[in-house]
């Protein structure tokens, strides 16, 4: 508890200082807020506030260890109840986070550790113990950020930008919104008076359309024709383009070892990769055509080059996190408030700033400069990076004196106590 009340006094004095200048979310007074409390993690909600002061007020005197606000906005945004609030539409809002991204830093930096015989490993945690004497279920687990995943996330952000929102649904760049989450992703936001009165149906089309749930080749002309296989250009718009210039980005690797490899991930055969690689240069040809054209490979039936294109159009979407688009009751957290699990500010960014910003740094608001002494309470600590310096791996039982910068990453995570 000790460690806890220290991490709310640095956080109080956070929010002291920033009494005049926490950045206000639009139409303030028509959204719903939310908070989590140290104490018991059990959310306090359906509050809404007459004026940013008397936000900032709250937070001074109650100090939450997370804070939210709604993409929602309502006429009565404090009513207890969602069917008084008078619900006048949301924001459109996408959130993706390292959390649901495969990437290979999981394996060396999550960590899972069996409740009941503490047998413990690295990566995504097993569904029972593997201690063959054991077999719980339950398990403490610690998922951690490194640069990888999180520069993956930001990835995946201009992925949704440039690829999706901007060409196929004309929403500038200019108008979208990013914020780092201050642990594990970004957000983005959009404000617009239109997409706020789009239905949860309608906002889960837009989600298939970005992540290419439930696409029809046939709709886009891939059929069996009198001359073999009809297939579509890359001129047309939208999905059919993607896939296409993906085929031809792929086909177009000129050194066969490198191409051999890429065409692993997909289900295909042997002699169908042979048949690709000798007949790219035909194939990438018929792509660029203006018309419609056919195929006629060996091998390669209708079946073969749905399988194919399908799975081109897995690596082509955009990896967010569904429920949080088409939900327009969603909570999202409130710019310029720390993050419980990492002591990091919620920092919004503006889109010419985004490909420079380090999340490892930016959002650090604790002084490199004050120390306190920490013992590590888990089996193993992962290197991690704060502002220029990495820190770590740190072993269950270290004490050590580390600046507040990193020693708040820890407590918040919590790996760490008080010593």
């Amino acid at each position: 508890m000790e460690s806890i009340r220290f991490v709310k006094r640095l956080f109080q004095a956070y929010y002291k200082d920033q009494q005049k200048s926490l950045p206000s979310v639009s139409n303030l007074l028509k959204r719903e807020f939310a908070f989590i409390p140290w104490e018991n993690n059990i959310m306090i909600r359906h509050l809404g506030f007459k004026s940013l002061d008397f936000l900032t007020d709250y937070l001074i005197n109650n100090v939450p260890k997370h804070m939210y606000s709604s993409a929602s906005l309502y006429e009565l945004p404090g009513a207890s109840k969602m069917d008084n609030k008078n619900y006048l539409g949301c924001d459109l809002i996408f959130d993706i986070d390292a959390d649901h991204l495969d990437t290979t830093c999981k394996e060396k930096h999550d960590f899972w550790e069996c409740k009941s015989c503490k047998q413990s490993g690295t990566g995504l945690s097993p569904k029972f113990c593997p201690n063959s004497d054991c077999k719980s279920t339950k398990f403490k687990k610690i998922t951690w950020i490194c640069e990888e995943c999180l520069e993956k996330a930001k990835k995946e952000i201009f992925k949704l930008i440039n690829e999706f929102l901007e060409p196929d649904f004309g929403i500038n760049k200019d108008s979208c919104f990013v914020f780092f989450s201050g642990h594990r992703g970004y957000h983005l936001h959009i404000e617009n008076e239109k997409l706020r009165k789009l239905s949860s149906h309608e906002r889960r089309e837009i989600v298939d359309y970005i992540t290419g749930n439930n696409i029809s080749l046939s709709v886009f002309g891939l059929r069996k024709s009198d001359r073999g296989i009809s297939y579509f250009n890359q001129y047309k718009l939208g999905w059919p383009r993607k896939i296409m210039l993906k085929l031809k980005n792929i086909l177009s690797i000129e050194n066969e070892v490198e191409l051999r490899n890429r065409l692993n991930l997909y289900p295909l055969s042997k002699k169908q990769k042979n048949t690709l690689i000798k007949e790219r240069k035909d194939i990438i040809d018929n792509i660029v055509k203006k018309q419609r054209d056919n195929w006629i490979l060996l091998g390669f039936g209708i079946i073969t080059w749905e399988n194919l294109l399908l799975s081109l159009a897995k690596n082509i979407g955009a990896d967010i996190d569904i429920p949080v688009t088409i939900d327009i009751h969603r909570l999202i957290r409130y710019p310029g408030s720390l993050h419980g699990s990492s002591g990091f500010k919620v920092v919004g960014i503006e889109y010419k700033n985004l490909e420079s910003f380090d999340p490892f740094s930016d959002p650090v608001i604790f002084s490199k400069k004050n120390f306190l002494k920490l013992e590590i309470i888990v089996p193993e600590v992962p290197k991690t990076r704060v502002r220029e310096i990495t820190w770590g791996p740190f072993k269950m039982g270290e004490v050590l004196d580390l600046p507040h910068d990193i020693g708040i990453f820890l407590l918040c995570k919590n790996v760490a106590t008080l010593k």
